[in-house]
């Protein structure tokens, strides 16, 4: 992924992620993946961190046949969109995401 400062946001393997499971005061929530570094063996590393949002940061992008201008603030990637139905989660088919001009 790209995010809206130019960081690339490489996920290097497949992995899970805990999702509640009581019914949350939101019945949707976004799936984002964001940049972020660490220190380890006294440098700097580039890593990732999955979050749950309950709003899409790129909400307010402009958009042009599906591609998103970027802002320029550090937020996190939407990657999906959940939605709370009888006891679980599920992903919505219909949602989709921004994806960064060329």
């Amino acid at each position: 992924a790209l995010d809206c400062q130019g960081n690339e946001v490489i996920l290097p393997s497949s992995t899970t992620m805990p999702l509640p499971t009581n019914p949350p005061a939101r019945l949707i929530q976004y799936v984002l993946i964001a940049a972020s570094e660490v220190l380890a063996d006294s440098r700097v590393v580039e890593a990732w961190q999955l979050t749950l949002a309950v709003e899409d940061p790129a909400l307010g992008h402009v958009r042009r046949k599906g591609r998103c201008q970027p802002c320029g603030t550090a937020h996190g990637v939407p990657l999906g969109r959940l939605r709370w139905t009888r006891k679980h989660w599920r992903l919505d088919p219909r949602y989709r995401r921004c994806r960064v001009l060329d």
